[in-house]
């Protein structure tokens, strides 16, 4: 039988053991519909709004964001790994929606037409990107004069992540406007700009 200090010992341990485990988790703004609501508000997306994900994963975000554009609207939903668009494009039909594209992912570049979309996001995806110059002026390129982009993401931790003002360093270079830190919470932030529209 163990005695009361080494079932201290064991509990203190197993605290210790679960802050780690947490940290070397990926950092979600909050939710998946918590993340739609914000993205939602601060990008004033509306029903017909044309919309792009990059880094879609499984496609969660890209069918809540499907569903509020509705039948009038469109989403590109871009993701690298084969297998997760293949997940998308499931979640896409099971959701019976009509209005995505699912579009191959490449390292530094939307894969979208000029101009196409009114909304482009991404969600923990931005500090994974290592050509962020090439990947912010593709971006540029994909949104329509005016459009606006959301960037949803946490600042480092164990060496993951990325500083909101690099972000904000980044966009400016590549020539978005209103470059702003939108929100900000304990785990996540979000910065919104702006495609230029002359």
């Amino acid at each position: 039988m163990l005695s009361r200090s080494s079932i201290r010992v064991i509990a203190v341990l197993g605290f210790c053991v679960g802050l780690v485990l947490a940290s070397a988790l990926p950092v979600r703004g909050q939710s998946d519909r918590e993340d739609t609501a914000r993205l939602v508000n601060a990008l004033n997306i509306k029903p017909g709004t044309s919309v792009g994900e990059i880094g879609a994963g499984t496609g969660a975000l890209t069918v809540a964001m499907a569903r509020e554009v509705g039948p009038a609207g469109r989403v590109f939903s871009n993701e690298l790994n084969p297998r997760q668009r293949e997940a998308t494009a499931r979640a896409v039909e099971a959701a019976k929606l009509t209005n995505v594209t699912v579009v191959e992912g490449r390292p530094a570049d939307t894969n979208m037409p000029a101009g196409c979309c009114e909304v482009i996001f991404m969600r923990d995806v931005f500090h994974h990107v290592e050509d962020r110059a090439a990947m912010s002026r593709s971006l540029l390129s994909t949104l329509a004069p005016g459009g606006r982009l959301g960037i949803l993401d946490f600042a480092p931790r164990n060496r993951h992540g990325m500083p909101a003002d690099d972000v904000v360093a980044t966009l400016e270079r590549a020539g978005f406007s209103q470059v702003r830190l939108e929100a900000a919470g304990s785990r996540w932030y979000l910065v919104v700009a702006v495609k230029p529209v002359s």
